[in-house]
């Protein structure tokens, strides 16, 4: 037992100083979460924002997410990060530290269930892949949902896999916890663990079948942990509630196409992001593949029948749910590795010298993504200290400015088809999203507002006006006229906006392309402003 400890501890500060090597390289939302697609990871501003209102206003319950609330996604990470900023002070690494230690802590999970059940190469072997994966690498080095989904779904998956007649009731109540976990990271995501379980709980020979009592303890604990919130929030935001989690995150997105034909499937389209990026994981999925295909065999070995049952429930549920989203595949990674390796059977130097070649070839082929040009403009501006509220016109910071501590910050969009209402459509009706005419007759509108918002059982106005959607650029002008004391960031080109508004407001360069106009009428903040952090 000492022996296997050390060697876990030794691979878990292995996998924490990989994952952690120039975490603060790409600032919040800079890194690409498809470096193929050349798509940032946008989402990081949302997490943290709510993360960050959790510090400041300590609702624990409810996250909240530019005044609104969020329950598009369930409060794990935001909790966690909010807990790490707690603990350390606000800063890049406190907030993707959850994502680090869970991170490792998986790798550190797949190495004691391979090592053990196998040996100690099929544990390197498949520990060092899972480590070395560019998905792992990424979404460990933000603050994601993906990798605590995933890191707590292989901890639970590692407790049957070491007692898989679920003896001992610290299994049951361990694995049944810690599966809470994942559904409190990732929603319908999370529960993909929890369906395999039952399926292979079903295939298993009676023999070696757990005892209906002992797999009910175990889900008995998982509802006991998860449900508590779901419960809270039906009872006291149950319209928002409804409207976020089941109205826009699982039938909206989830249900919405993005396919033509059969190669656009979803099932060609992680294939092909796999063997992209990450041929050695596919390799491996071969050949676990080829190693489990006589069923009367693989439910012999629960173990083995555990990954097999977690993989195939889980390509079935990423390719079920109809967003492509390239993060999904972390939730696929840890069971591909384990089948994989568990049939390749290397000896430990073998899969040394495998892992040494992989990370070398890793080394060589990573870059980082450029920095965002408007979220250095966002970071300036927050340094003059203004006390007036910010536009920002097609920004493209990827949300960054949501993450500073402004005054009040708005973003206004030109989308003529009206695609953004259209989105979120109950978002309209409270007026968070609105038209620019909406806008600029805003103080006539907002008892309207106020009463929408109170019918979802939300008392506070700071949602209003979040997004606002302007059906051509000259509709700036007006806005403008109309908001004198407010301040405004937009692209260059539309400089044509102070032409007609001189007299309030002054143009201030920032990035190529991009000016600033600067109310003549807004003063400084005379409160104390929370230096940001570098980098940030």
């Amino acid at each position: 037992m000492a022996l296997w400890l050390t060697r876990s501890a030794i691979i878990f500060t292995i996998g924490f100083a990989v994952l952690a090597w120039n975490v603060n390289r790409d600032g919040i939302a800079a890194a690409y979460s498809d470096p193929g697609a050349r798509l940032r990871a946008q989402d990081e501003s949302i997490y943290v924002n709510a993360a960050l209102r959790i510090t400041h206003d300590g609702d624990w319950l409810t996250p909240k997410v530019m005044g609104r609330p969020y329950f598009q996604k369930p409060p794990m990470l935001m909790w966690l990060s909010a807990l790490s900023m707690r603990a350390f002070g606000v800063s890049l690494f406190s907030v993707r530290l959850p994502s680090l230690l869970l991170g490792a802590l998986a790798v550190t999970a797949v190495f004691l269930w391979c090592s053990q059940k196998y040996s100690l190469g099929v544990g390197l072997l498949a520990s060092g892949l899972l480590l070395l994966s560019p998905f792992w690498q990424i979404f460990s080095r933000l603050c994601y949902t993906d990798i605590p989904a995933s890191a707590f779904g292989v901890l639970a998956m590692t407790c049957v896999a070491f007692d898989p007649q679920l003896a001992l009731r610290w299994t049951r109540i361990a694995a049944g916890v810690i599966l809470a976990a994942a559904v409190l990271s990732k929603g319908p995501a999370g529960i993909l663990p929890v369906l395999a379980l039952v399926v292979w709980w079903i295939a298993l020979p009676g023999r070696l079948r757990p005892g209906l009592r002992s797999i009910a303890e175990l889900m008995g604990a998982l509802c006991v942990a998860a449900a508590p919130w779901y419960i809270y929030q039906m009872l006291v935001h149950p319209r928002w509630f409804i409207a976020d989690v089941i109205q826009l995150a699982m039938l909206g997105a989830g249900k919405r196409p993005e396919q033509t034909g059969v190669f656009d499937r979803q099932l060609f389209y992680y294939a092909q992001r796999l063997v992209e990026m990450d041929l050695a994981v596919v390799v491996l999925a071969l050949a676990g593949l080829a190693g489990s295909w006589r069923i009367s065999r693989l439910r012999e070995r629960p173990d083995r029948l555990l990954a097999a049952c977690w993989a195939i429930l889980t390509i079935a549920g990423i390719s079920a749910f109809q967003v492509r989203n390239l993060p999904y595949l972390v939730l696929l990674l840890p069971p591909l590795v384990i089948l994989g390796a568990g049939v390749l059977n290397p000896r430990p130097l073998i899969a040394g010298i495998v892992l040494a070649v992989i990370a070398t070839m890793r080394v060589a082929g990573s870059s980082a993504a450029p920095p965002i040009k408007a979220a250095e403009d966002m970071r300036a501006y927050y340094n003059l200290h203004r006390n007036a509220e910010l536009i920002a016109v097609e920004s493209g910071d990827e949300f960054y400015g949501a993450t500073l501590p402004l005054p009040r910050l708005r973003y206004a969009f030109v989308d003529p088809a009206g695609a953004i209402p259209r989105t979120v459509p109950y978002y309209v009706p409270m007026g968070i999203v609105l038209t620019a005419r909406q806008f600029m007759e805003l103080p006539t509108l907002l008892p309207q507002y106020r009463n929408e918002l109170e019918k979802y059982d939300w008392k506070s106005t700071e949602p209003v006006g979040t997004v606002i959607y302007l059906s051509q650029p000259s509709d700036l002008s007006q806005i403008v006229r109309a908001y004198p004391g407010s301040d405004f960031y937009i692209p260059d080109s539309w400089k044509f906006a102070l032409d007609e508004s001189s007299s309030s407001h002054e143009l201030m360069p920032a990035s190529t392309g991009r000016v600033f106009l600067l109310s003549k009428s807004a003063k400084l903040r005379s409160d104390r402003l929370p230096s940001l952090p570098v980098p940030w």
